[in-house]
């Protein structure tokens, strides 16, 4: 899968739409489960195309439940979940 895919992250209580390169995103899973890119880049396609929302949550600007969304990992300042 090349090019952008969409993500979203949590402003307040509100979650916004983000456009990344999906290489990026990529990387960020990786990091954030303890992975290799060749590991995460096939769960990242399925996760896609099944409509799922990889969202970047972080304390400090945010106060969304993520209560209902499965935990990926850790990311610098915050963390990242599935929704």
């Amino acid at each position: 899968m090349e090019g952008k895919i969409k993500t979203y992250m949590f402003s307040g209580q509100e979650l916004i739409e983000e456009e990344e390169e999906f290489d990026s995103v990529v990387a960020m899973v990786a990091y954030a489960m303890m992975k290799n890119d060749s590991e995460v880049k096939q769960m990242v396609e399925k996760w896609v195309s099944q409509g799922k929302r990889i969202i970047y949550f972080y304390p400090g600007l945010s106060s969304g439940d993520v209560s209902g969304m499965k935990y990926i990992g850790d990311v610098p300042d915050g963390a990242m979940y599935l929704g």
